[in-house]
């Protein structure tokens, strides 16, 4: 069984987030011990620029350059599903950006808190170190093409065709990848680790590794080694939450919860058999 539910963050919105939760319902029947599943379909209208503003995320589903972007209509509203997104935790993050502040709830339980502490972390609000990671890391990728680009000559044994085969090369595999053109910013699935895997696997050619050439006794255009040298001097900059300590001191007596709508169903079916 489903229900809906309207939510207006902005009267005049562009956007409508289509959100998701989950209960369930006793049967009205004295000897029907059955439960009602039921998902509550939410659908709120905000601001794409207010979403733009503070979520990476959402600026880059609205104004980025990849093919799912999100196309906007200023004469029709533009509905975006999130069903995997909690709805609560997500209803009071857009009652913050959208500066409704009376409606934001003074107190939340500690499933919420984590439901909305794992919400920012995916959608990046107010979350800027890992884009600028990113952003760091793209940059380089375009440097690297770029210095390929020009006239100046890559290969130290004076090779055009060396350089011309190493440019190819990187394009081809990069493109397989999704990654060229080089984008302005990853996608936002992306992660840092995610990106620097992709980036890292990747073996580039050149006409002097496939000649065996040498320049004074060295191997000459390892692009590859080079490249993966400059990954992990940018990999070795990042930093994160480190909850080893926490994890330790807490005996590992609570993980992470699952805080999706069909996760919340499983639980409490499973807590009204025991």
């Amino acid at each position: 069984m489903s229900t809906k539910r309207d939510l207006i963050f902005d009267p005049s919105g562009d956007v409508l987030l289509v959100l998701a939760s989950g209960n369930e319902e006793s049967s009205a029947a004295e000897d029907d011990n059955e439960t009602t599943s039921v998902i509550e379909e939410v659908e709120a209208l905000v601001s794409s620029r207010h979403l733009a503003l503070a979520s990476r995320v959402f600026r880059i589903m609205f104004d980025g350059q990849f093919k799912e972007r999100v196309e906007l209509n200023s004469k029709k509203v533009k509905r975006v599903p999130l069903p995997d997104d909690d709805a609560q935790a997500m209803t009071i993050l857009l009652y913050i950006v959208h500066g409704l502040n009376m409606r934001v709830p003074k107190e939340v339980s500690m499933e919420e808190f984590i439901a909305i502490s794992i919400l920012i972390d995916k959608t990046s609000f107010m979350r800027q170190q890992r884009w600028s990671t990113i952003e760091k890391i793209l940059l380089c990728l375009q440097k690297t093409v770029d210095r390929y680009l020009t006239d100046t000559q890559q290969c130290r044994n004076d090779s055009k065709n060396c350089d011309t085969l190493v440019l190819g090369d990187i394009i081809k595999k990069l493109n397989a990848n999704t990654l060229y053109p080089v984008p302005d910013a990853a996608p936002p699935e992306l992660s840092v680790n995610a990106l620097l895997a992709d980036l890292g696997g990747i073996q580039y050619t050149s006409l002097c590794q496939i000649q065996n050439r040498s320049y004074y006794g060295t191997p000459s255009c390892n692009i590859t080694t080079t490249f993966r040298a400059q990954l992990a001097q940018l990999e070795s900059t990042v930093t994160g939450l480190n909850l080893t300590k926490f994890v330790s001191s807490t005996k590992r007596k609570h993980d992470y919860p699952d805080t999706s709508p069909k996760r919340k169903l499983r639980n409490k079916r499973a807590a009204s058999t025991d």
